[in-house]
């Protein structure tokens, strides 16, 4: 279903970054701290994962800012600021699923990451280097750590083995003795929202999943890549390709990154209000969520239409409406 936009935004107000960044870092460790009272009952994988995925959100935003501010004297770095976009929704659509499910796809999502790991620095890269003395003590220390961490990742035997068999024989069918062995793949955004039930997640990750589409362009090196390139080269003013580079490169760059963070923090809180009723538990992080909902919603017409199909479904009536 089309969303369409009832009212409009102020396009004259202004902004603070500094101060919606702000409100971003406090939500998010507000909720890391739900989750930490949170953990006292749950499992400390899903406690860890949880934080990583929390972590790396942060540390991503801040390599955004860093490149857009850059972008200010250089502005080709914005184009990677762009790029990196594209890695923070992908957080928002690992976030839901393992929510919607974590005893189910916690496991996938460590096996997934383990076969790569083995694939890669194992099977490719020390494979390569099997031949070179000085890399002998090397390739056992690895051997070692690889199978620590397959043990913390839920991975058999017989998963190893089918891991090699493919590896070492693309196409070839699996022998007898595997016939019944799978590796599941963690799936990617668009498989994502085909394994949710919930209405209102499914609709949320599909519009998404249409930023995730278009950004794609830039991480896998599409036209859209080159596009302040090819800006550069038009007739156009300069102040109209200075509005070019601050509205389709700053401004939406940095603002689909705050609103993937209220997304990621509002799934957590669904979650969280799953096992944590009392909502006076959970008070600091709904005034902090509702404060930054309330300035993207008013200043972003994106912030706007992701409050509308996704928080305000999430959210207790007290928070209210946006509009």
């Amino acid at each position: 279903m089309n969303y369409h936009h009832k009212s409009d935004i102020d396009e004259d107000q202004t902004i603070d970054a500094s101060k919606l960044n702000d409100s971003l870092v406090l939500c998010v460790n507000r909720i890391r701290a739900a989750f930490s009272n949170l953990c006292k009952t749950h499992d400390e994988t899903f406690c860890q994962i949880l934080d990583e995925i929390f972590t790396s959100f942060l540390a991503t935003h801040k390599s955004i800012r860093l490149l857009l501010k850059e972008s200010y004297k250089d502005q080709d770095y914005a184009p990677d600021a762009k790029s990196l976009t594209r890695e923070q929704i992908e957080k928002v659509f690992v976030l839901t699923l393992i929510l919607d499910d974590p005893s189910k796809w916690i496991p996938i999502y460590f096996k997934d990451d383990w076969r790569r790991l083995y694939k890669f620095l194992y099977l490719t890269e020390a494979e390569e280097r099997s031949k070179l003395l000085r890399y002998a003590s090397w390739q056992d220390e690895l051997s070692q750590m690889l199978e620590k961490m397959r043990a913390n990742s839920f991975v058999s035997d017989q998963e190893k083995e089918l891991i090699e068999h493919k590896f070492k024989n693309p196409g070839n069918s699996k022998p007898a003795h595997l016939a019944g062995v799978e590796i599941p793949m963690f799936p990617m955004p668009r498989d994502v929202i085909n394994k949710l039930s919930d209405p209102h997640k499914k609709s949320a990750l599909l519009r998404w999943h249409k930023e995730y589409e278009y950004l794609c362009g830039y991480s896998h090196v599409g036209l859209d890549k080159f596009s302040l390139s090819s800006v550069r080269k038009t007739k156009l003013t300069d102040k109209d390709k200075k509005e070019f580079f601050e509205i389709e490169l700053l401004f939406s760059t940095f603002y689909v990154s705050c609103i993937a963070g209220a997304s990621i923090c509002t799934e957590a809180w669904r979650y969280i209000s799953r096992f944590d009723p009392d909502l006076s538990k959970s008070a600091d992080f709904l005034k902090a969520i509702f404060d930054y909902w309330a300035i993207l919603s008013s200043s972003s017409l994106k912030g706007k239409l992701f409050w509308d199909i996704h928080a305000s479904h999430v959210f207790p009536p007290l928070v209210g409406n946006s509009d």
